[in-house]
């Protein structure tokens, strides 16, 4: 076989050398494990590998690693390229409990060089390291997340950044062991920061009423100035030059807020000059700042591309172009420019927190942090080899908010360095690693009882009823009250003298609820309670005899009660459709869902979290959004009405956001639109006749809002949001 370097089977073909997997002449992207587990099928078609030989070949013996898993998930996504399944096998057979066989007949060819199972251009098998979770951290106190335990890196042996010292040196003070904070804006409506190289400069985006404008502070002096006046544009991403002159951000239409293009200013005053059209990730600057590093995604459809460019927009290299699935929501050079440290936007079967660690030239995959218990998604490399600071949360519970941790190689424990109920945001660190400029926000909850119809004069004042931490509102069957605080589920009753704590884990969160007509039950997602998926489960009212009524592969959301007791109904995010299950369930074992007929809409995206049904229990209303339909559509769904339901379509407010919420009479729905920057309530009646704004909010966003279980009361939480930047200034003297 040492002379055979092609594999051909149908239309597939498998090149060695150049460690490439093709269909009909067009490269797959498989990965480099199930790559492998193919070449080890192919040399021995029609016999049967070993699920431990399968073990040796790529993990050593020594690698900390779910083993079970991590094959179950290579061999899943070799199938998946296969376009193969275990059921009707075509290609790769399952001998359950021992192992698999190739089942079809393979070609091979004659090649140069020597041959062996790892193709070139295939790292062999990696040893893993481990990254410890924060010690000390606050107890825990919510969109679909999959957990599981610990965090799991895959790569060579690989030091995060740029290689260690082999000296033997006396143990300096890790960075921002101590530090002070300066708060340097009290406008609270700062949203976007970032501090010049040398800790003079911070530029800070200000989004006051739907406008945003782009103010410069000089920290010497704690003084101001408005370097890009107020629009109806949106900003993201601000970074200065290595050399302090520009600063970089990008910026979309109020019209068009997927479009987002690249600009540069200088930071003593001119105009910003577009430089980069259309891309989707912020940008990263080599050391000597000459290039930049940035993504676009779905260019071509269904991929994404990681490229560079220099500084001032010409001379644009594609990196390396992967499937769209795990577009790299942020990216970074390594101080030597000889890495490239990804954040992928989906991780292995859904994980969160994946770190990737890139060959610069190659954009080939050295390493691979895989953790479903924390989630990364900003990183600052501290300067002389010292490690990174990170900003992270914390799951299965992400309400209490970001913090920044520090982390000084992969086989270190993350350290905390903030550690209070704040949200920490866009983190940007000074050329010298002593400061860092990021965005504190501190979010109010205020609950409200209306009349069905809403108001139109002065906000009334606030529901008896309250918790300034809720994350999210909704009624018992008996007119009490719930909110989900740090996870808790609570019970209040509305003149807010009764109060009840329904369900708690602190190994847990409860993300949303639905309470149950007939007051018997009350629906939760509960991720992180007894299993590592996120699954809807039904408790009893007082919080007992939980059950869990779901067994997706994926994340579900948005569950929702069948007003006559029937059903569960959810939302399946990973099939752009709704699911319901039986709300009784079985009695041990788990009762199938089905698909809730005419609500997978051909050729549109259907938005999680935008999902209803009436208080008659006799329709579904949906949001969708496709590219027949750009601005999107409510779709009616009648239930009940066999396989094939006619459905109808309504035409919402061009300002509309969130779930369409019925009203009691079922004779419209009611949905949020925002105008400068405020939320309010819009009435849109099913019949096509004009809708009309029901409420007057002056100010704030709404969390959610539903109608009481007699339709005499509509209840709508509030979130006020309290923005500014923060300088976190190191003094633990660990220059």
């Amino acid at each position: 076989m040492t002379e055979k370097r092609t594999a051909s089977f149908g239309p597939y073909t498998l090149d060695l050398r150049s460690g490439e997997f093709r269909k009909f002449g067009m490269r797959v992207k498989m990965g480099e494990q199930p790559f492998q587990i193919l070449v080890a099928l192919l040399e021995r078609p029609g016999e049967m590998v070993e699920r431990e030989e399968l073990r040796a070949k790529l993990w050593p013996s020594d690698t900390f690693v779910d083993f079970d898993h991590g094959l179950n998930s290579a061999v899943q996504r070799l199938r998946d390229c296969l376009a193969d399944t275990a059921e009707n096998p075509q290609w790769v057979e399952t001998v359950p409990r021992r192992g698999y066989r190739f089942l079809g007949k393979v070609e091979w060819g004659n090649g140069a060089g020597g041959g062996g199972a790892v193709a070139a251009g295939v790292s062999a098998a990696p040893t893993a390291v481990q990254v410890q979770e924060p010690a000390g951290a606050i107890a825990p106190r919510r969109r679909g997340v999959t957990w599981i335990a610990g965090v799991v890196v895959v790569g060579g042996l690989v030091t995060l950044w740029y290689g260690m010292s082999s000296r033997v040196r006396a143990k300096p003070a890790e960075p921002f062991q101590s530090f002070t904070s300066a708060q340097i804006t009290n406008n609270g409506k700062s949203i976007e920061a970032a501090i010049s190289p040398d800790g003079k400069y911070v530029v800070y985006v200000v989004d006051d009423r739907g406008e945003q404008s782009v103010w410069l502070h000089h920290v010497p002096t704690n003084s101001d100035a408005q370097v890009i006046a107020p629009s109806k544009a949106y900003y993201l991403n601000l970074i200065f030059s290595r050399d302090g002159n520009f600063f970089y951000f990008r910026r979309a239409k109020a019209e068009d807020r997927s479009l987002y293009h690249l600009f540069r200013a200088p930071v003593l005053g001119g105009a910003p000059q577009r430089i980069v059209r259309n891309l989707d990730t912020g940008i990263s600057l080599t050391p000597d700042g000459s290039r930049m590093l940035y993504g676009r995604s779905n260019d071509p459809v269904g991929m994404f591309l990681i490229l560079t460019a220099n500084a001032d927009g010409t001379d644009e290299k594609v990196v390396l172009s992967e499937d769209n699935n795990k577009f790299p929501e942020f990216l970074s050079w390594s101080a030597d420019a000889k890495q490239l440290l990804t954040l992928p936007s989906e991780g292995d079967k859904g994980a969160y927190g994946s770190i990737e660690v890139r060959n610069a030239q190659t954009g080939k995959v050295d390493a691979l942090v895989a953790s479903k218990r924390m989630y990364w998604f900003d990183l600052e490399w501290l300067p002389k080899k010292r490690g990174l600071l990170l900003a992270y949360q914390r799951l299965p519970n992400i309400f209490l908010g970001a913090q920044i941790g520090f982390l000084s190689s992969l086989g270190s424990q993350l350290r905390q360095v903030t550690n209070d109920t704040n949200n920490y945001q866009t983190m940007t660190l000074s050329a010298d690693g002593q400061t860092v400029a990021a965005v504190q926000q501190r979010t109010r909850a205020t609950l409200y009882f209306l009349p069905s119809s809403g108001f139109s004069g002065v906000t009334p004042i606030p529901a008896p009823a309250q918790r300034s931490d809720a994350q999210l509102f909704g009624w018992a069957a008996n007119g009490d009250v719930y909110f989900t605080e740090f996870g808790d589920l609570l019970e209040m009753s509305p003149d807010g003298r009764s109060k009840t704590t329904i369900l708690h884990d602190s190994n847990a969160a409860v993300m949303e609820m639905s309470g149950c007509p007939r007051g018997k039950y009350v629906l939760v997602i509960w991720p992180g309670h007894e299993v590592d998926r996120v699954e809807v489960w039904r408790v009893n009212v007082d919080g007992s005899n939980p059950k869990r009524l779901t067994n997706s592969e994926h994340d579900v959301v948005v569950p929702a009660c069948d007003p006559n007791g029937r059903f569960a109904y959810y939302d399946d995010p990973s099939d752009d459709r709704i699911m319901r299950v039986p709300l009784e369930g079985g009695s041990n074992d788990l009762v199938p869902s089905e698909p809730v007929p005419g609500t997978a809409i051909p050729n549109e995206i259907f938005f999680a979290n935008e999902m209803s049904i009436s208080a008659d229990g006799k329709w579904l209303a949906m949001m969708v959004i496709g590219a027949k339909d750009p601005k999107g559509s409510i779709v009616l769904v009648p239930l009940g009405a066999g396989p094939n339901p006619v459905t109808k379509l309504i035409r919402p407010d061009p300002r509309g956001l969130g779930t369409p919420i019925f009203t009691p009479n079922r004779k419209a729905v009611v949905y949020v639109v925002q105008e400068k920057g405020v939320d309010n309530l819009w009435l849109q009646p099913i019949d096509g006749s004009p809708g009309r704004q029901i409420t007057n909010f002056q100010s704030d966003a709404i969390g959610n809002f539903q109608f009481s279980p007699d339709g005499k009361t509509l209840g709508v939480l509030q979130r006020h949001l309290e923005s500014d930047v923060v300088l976190l200034r190191d003094t633990s003297g660990g220059r």
